[in-house]
C-alpha cells in the first residue's frame, strides 16, 4: 500500500515539467500573415502572387493564393511588412501590416482592373512663335493671323495690346 502511494505520489511530479516544457514549446516567436484575395466583384483570385518583404530589410518572403483565393506566409519575425499582391490584368495592391509574436495577422485584398486611357493631344503652334527672330536688325516685327486673336488669349480684349503677342515687344 505504501508503494502505492508512493507511485501516486510521485506521477504528478513528473507530469509537470512535461506539462511546462509543451506550453513552452508552443509558444512562437515568429508571427504569420493570412488572408483572402478578391476581384471587385467579391470573387476569390487563385495564382495571385503575393510578395512580402521586412521594412528597412532586403529580406521578402512571397507566395500565390489557392483557387479560393486564400494565401498564409508563416514564419515572419515581427515588424513591419510591405504587403504587394499583384494579378494579371489587375493592378497591383500595397500596404504596410504590421506582424506580431505568435499571431496570425488576417488580410483582405480586393484588387482592381487596370483602366487603361489613352489621350491624345494634337496642336499646332501659333504663328506668332513659329517665326524666325531678327538677330541682325534692332526693328522686330511679326504677323498676328486672326486664327493668333481668336487662341492666344488677350489681355481686356483691347486692340491696343494685339502688338504686345508679337515677340520682344512690351509695354
Amino acid at each position: 500500500m505504501i508503494a502505492v502511494t508512493l507511485r501516486l505520489g510521485i506521477a504528478p511530479f513528473l507530469a509537470i515539467p512535461l506539462l511546462l516544457l509543451n506550453a513552452c514549446a508552443a509558444q512562437d516567436f515568429r508571427g504569420s500573415l493570412a488572408g483572402t484575395v478578391k476581384d471587385s466583384a467579391g470573387a476569390g483570385i487563385a495564382g495571385a502572387k503575393i510578395v512580402v518583404q521586412l521594412a528597412g530589410s532586403s529580406m521578402d518572403r512571397g507566395t500565390i493564393t489557392d483557387r479560393a483565393g486564400e494565401f498564409r506566409v508563416d514564419g515572419l519575425p515581427p515588424g513591419d511588412y510591405r504587403v504587394t499582391v499583384s494579378a494579371k490584368g489587375l493592378a497591383d495592391a500595397t500596404s504596410i501590416v504590421s506582424v506580431l509574436v505568435d499571431s496570425v495577422r488576417q488580410i483582405d485584398v480586393t484588387l482592381l482592373p487596370i483602366l487603361k486611357e489613352t489621350v491624345n493631344v494634337r496642336g499646332e503652334l501659333s504663328s506668332i512663335t513659329a517665326q524666325p527672330m531678327q538677330v541682325t536688325s534692332t526693328v522686330e516685327g511679326g504677323v498676328i493671323t486672326s486664327r493668333d486673336l481668336d487662341t492666344i488669349p488677350l489681355a481686356n480684349r483691347s486692340f491696343a495690346n494685339i502688338a504686345y503677342l508679337a515677340p520682344g515687344t512690351e509695354p
